[in-house]
């Protein structure tokens, strides 16, 4: 998570490990719901909003999404 290119490099943190194909789908809905539930305003980014997180408020984050 937050990794980047160009004007916007950094290197990429690790938030899951070895997730199975077949649950790849609900982790990375689980994701995607919990950055629209919680990012700062309507335009921040995906990127920022990982950046702005410690890597294990994130899989709390995304790990209650994933549950309901």
């Amino acid at each position: 998570m937050g990794g980047g290119f160009g004007t916007a490099s950094a290197l990429g943190r690790e938030v899951y490990r070895d997730v199975k194909a077949e649950e790849a789908p609900t982790t990375v809905e689980g994701m995607l719901k919990a950055y629209l539930l919680h990012r700062a305003a309507p335009d921040e980014t995906f990127q920022d909003f990982t950046r702005r997180h410690e890597m294990e408020t994130l899989k709390q984050l995304f790990d209650a999404e994933q549950a309901s």
